[in-house]
């Protein structure tokens, strides 16, 4: 099955404030938010910028605090899990770390279509 998990944490911090996942408990959700992400590929530690992902059917809560986002570390990490035939669990991992630098862009079409899109720059290493 495909899987997602994406983590916001505050800068300075290792413990996420906010998590969205397709695998809760490490059980499938087939009701997981649906997401989309624009993350171009590149050599380690070349920053690329400009990676988008956009995350669907989010609380209103968190769509109208969404600037609260801005300047948090992020993680994604992708791949797919146990449950079809062809899927390989050892070839899911993190795709993406860095930093939220834009405050997300805020949409509210209809009640059952809340997207936030946020953009994300590589993280530095120091």
């Amino acid at each position: 099955m495909r899987y997602y998990d994406i983590t916001l944490t505050p800068q300075g911090s290792s413990t996420p404030i906010k998590e969205w996942t397709s695998h809760p408990n490490g059980n499938y959700n087939p009701s997981a938010q649906e997401i989309e992400f624009d993350i171009l590929t590149a050599p380690f530690g070349t920053p690329v910028g400009a990676q988008a992902i956009t995350i669907y059917g989010i609380s209103l809560q968190d769509l109208t605090n969404a600037q609260q986002f801005a300047g948090m570390s992020i993680t994604i990490s992708a791949g797919m899990k146990a449950g079809l035939p062809l899927a390989n669990p050892k070839q899911s991992g993190v795709i993406l770390v860095g930093t939220v630098w834009q405050a997300p862009k805020l949409r509210w079409i209809l009640s059952w279509f809340r997207p936030l899109t946020a953009w994300t720059t590589p993280a530095t290493s120091s």
